[in-house]
């Protein structure tokens, strides 16, 4: 009798779980479906427009200056050659990054609820594809995938006694060190926690440690000959201690501000009702959950230690607690009834009102092209491709590399981000980087330069050019052996204001 009571609510429960899955699901086809028309812009740009300059024999670090760690620059260096240099390529990869990190969230949650990692998957698919067309392929999405493919793999390991696993595991922190060193942080928690609990079962910590620790190794060395190929040990040194420490100070907001864009208000909401049903099942903890909830908190000190509040910043803390808040619904059951219906009104938000909204959202997402475009005409117009290796951008993210990488130009100097000519003298990155660009361009003067109106990400407000008052002496320079023939504006796109100027040599 029991038995046939309690048949009907689990068939029940299971075609409830099947169609949720169906429909999660079914949004994030329909939503690749209508967003494949996406263009490739921002950051991803620009890290295509730093392989494009690399394939022209300019050194990282040493000639190309930018503030992104080595692994970075491989990572999307074999993305142009594995998928292709263009914005389809681009979107495959950002497709494959949610395919391997919906992989990893399956593997860790398939012992709770195979629902759990759907769930989970679904819902981060459709946040990030809500984020638009300029977060594809962000470092910290590369950097969530790697780190959940550690956990999975390191709790596959202890799962199975499959200890071969862990040097996959120490191989992703490795390579997720090499984009983001707060990954070490994370690393230290997961092979901290773990072998504490494994002491408990007599398992062999020492081979444990001693995998892991080789897997990371594997990537730093790749990194280290990388940089010794390029004769540019020195000038990454000279950036992990100048330039990335200067850059983080740069447009840093309020503890108030980061904390509000953390989350959303609706993943605010799953957040609370996650750890009310933790706190109301403690018999269900177990030291899994336990590296789950200290990944969430990782991830909000990492957003915090960052201090910018980018949208992509969130994904490594987003992906942990969207799977943790589906093993902690799923497992709420059998619960009483307090609990079961909190998860089942958790389940439900994320279901019926947070995936339909990032649905909408990512399929009206638009990106103003507006600068691009008449960039690429005007630079079209002042000879194209006989521009090559005489044309010079002062921009960071605005678009002139991005347009500069569309018509396949390559511009005369290294200088890639405008963040290290127009600061405080006193920032010994500020000095470097001037005297550098300053012999470039005196030395080989480009017969075309063009400045954009914003500096990112010290500002996305203000008049615009302010930034060329910051070093008088270019600007000098400008007005003794240049001629500004066009300045144009545009409404204020994702990244600020839009404007440029592009003075010709006399």
């Amino acid at each position: 009798m029991i038995a046939s009571a309690e048949m009907p609510k689990s068939a029940w429960l299971r075609r409830l779980k099947l169609a949720v899955a169906l429909w999660l699901t079914a949004l994030v086809a329909v939503c690749l479906i209508l967003t494949r028309h996406w263009p490739l812009v921002n950051d991803g740009a620009l890290l295509h427009y730093i392989s494009l300059m690399m394939d022209a024999g300019r050194a990282p670090y040493r000639q190309l200056l930018d503030m992104d760690l080595p692994g970075t620059f491989l990572i999307d260096w074999s993305v142009i050659h594995i998928f292709g240099p263009g914005a389809v390529a681009w979107r495959v990869f950002d497709v494959f990054l949610l395919l391997c990190l919906s992989s990893s969230m399956l593997v860790i949650a398939r012992p709770y609820s195979r629902f759990a990692g759907i769930f989970a998957a679904s819902l981060f698919w459709l946040l990030h594809l809500r984020d638009g067309m300029g977060q594809a392929g962000q470092r910290d999405l590369i950097e969530a995938t790697l780190l959940l493919a550690t956990v999975a793999f390191t709790f596959q390991a202890m799962r199975m006694g499959a200890w071969w696993l862990l040097l996959l595991a120490g191989l992703c922190a490795g390579i997720a060190f090499t984009i983001k060193p707060d990954s070490l942080a994370f690393a230290l928690i997961v092979f901290i926690l773990i072998p504490r609990q494994q002491t408990r079962a007599n398992h062999p910590v020492l081979a444990f440690a001693l995998l892991a620790f080789a897997g990371f190794l594997i990537p730093l060395l790749a990194v280290a000959v990388f940089l010794e190929r390029e004769h540019a040990l020195f000038a990454f040194w000279t950036t992990l201690t100048e330039i990335i420490p200067f850059y983080a100070s740069l447009g840093r907001q309020s503890l108030n501000a980061l904390l509000r864009d953390w989350l959303s208000a609706p993943l605010r909401l799953l957040l609370l009702a996650t750890g009310l049903l933790a706190l109301t099942n403690r018999r269900h903890w177990n030291w899994e959950k336990t590296v789950l909830a200290a990944a969430v908190a990782w991830g909000l000190a990492s957003f915090l230690l960052q201090g910018k509040g980018f949208p992509y910043h969130r994904y490594p803390s987003v992906a942990f607690l969207l799977l943790w808040t589906g093993i902690t619904c799923t497992e709420t059951e059998r619960s009483s009834a307090l609990p079961r219906v909190l998860a089942i009104a958790s389940v439900a938000y994320g279901t019926l009102v947070l995936a339909p909204l990032s649905f909408t959202r990512a399929v009206h997402a638009t990106w103003n092209s507006s600068l691009l475009d008449s960039l690429q005409t005007d630079l079209t117009t002042l000879g194209g491709s006989r521009l090559d290796g005489a044309v010079q951008c002062v921009d960071s993210i605005a678009g002139c590399n991005t347009t500069l990488l569309r018509l396949n130009l390559h511009q005369q100097t290294g200088m890639l981000t405008d963040f290290l000519l127009f600061g405080p003298e006193t920032e010994p990155a500020i000095r470097r980087t001037r005297a550098h660009f300053w012999q470039e361009i005196t030395t080989r003067p480009p017969r075309v330069i063009v400045i954009t109106g914003a500096l990112h990400p010290s500002s996305s407000d203000g008049p615009p050019f302010a930034k060329l008052a910051t070093w008088p002496a270019f600007g000098d320079l400008l007005t003794a052996r240049y001629t500004l023939t066009t300045e144009r504006s545009f409404t204020p796109g994702q990244n600020g204001a839009l404007a440029y100027r592009i003075y010709i040599l006399r």
